[in-house]
């Protein structure tokens, strides 16, 4: 991992080759969550937690098991 790594930020993903299509920050029952959606040609990928760090992360670990 580079020296400026930031969990919170999606840099390493685009990186990557992904594009950040939706990025959403929402409240339901009083609180607060985040909402990712990227994308890289045909596939699609989504995380959401309290943290965009959670959410990214969510992201990471699914890219990492996937094929």
């Amino acid at each position: 991992m580079e020296q400026n790594y930031n969990p919170s930020s999606p840099d390493d993903l685009r990186k990557d080759g992904w594009t950040v299509a939706v990025h959403n920050d929402y409240r339901l029952n009083g609180k607060s969550y985040t909402f990712w959606l990227l994308t890289k040609g045909e596939r699609c990928i989504k995380g959401e937690g309290k943290t965009d760090k959670e959410a990214l992360d969510e992201i990471r670990e699914k890219l990492k098991k996937s094929p």
